[in-house]
């Protein structure tokens, strides 16, 4: 296989917290993958099988489709960890957003403060103070 293609194929693993999570590749393919899997595995289970409404019927489906059924269930479980992992990476670009306008904050109250400082002394000295 080739590199270009191996990083094609693993951008599509990426979870982007930039971007929805409905739009990353990864939530779908977590949350749908072992839907399709477990259809794959009852389909052929369900032929000859009747619909009944009885109790025997319900243990009969119950018994049958275990497997499937278990495997259905780790699409939730995927889908919320994919979820969780989103939600860190965007956590992630949030705080690092904040820490940026943090410092610019910082440096323009620091360069006001030093301003206001260094006028007094230029009036005393005669001095032309750069109001930057």
């Amino acid at each position: 296989m080739e590199i270009g293609a191996i990083i094609k194929l693993s951008s599509y693993f990426y979870i982007n917290g930039e971007t929805a999570l409905h739009k990353n590749f990864l939530f779908w393919f977590a949350t749908l993958f072992p839907m399709i899997l477990a259809f794959c595995f009852a389909y052929p289970l369900s032929h000859g099988l009747k619909l009944s409404g009885t109790v025997e019927a319900y243990s009969n489906f119950i018994s049958i489709f275990k497997l499937p059924l278990w495997i259905a269930s780790g699409s939730l479980i995927l889908g919320v960890t994919v979820s969780r992992f989103h939600s860190s990476e965007q956590r992630a670009i949030t705080i690092k957003q904040s820490i940026n306008q943090n410092n610019f904050a910082n440096y323009l109250n620091h360069r006001d403060h030093f301003q206001k400082y260094l006028t007094p002394i230029a009036a005393n000295f005669d001095i032309e103070v750069d109001p930057f």
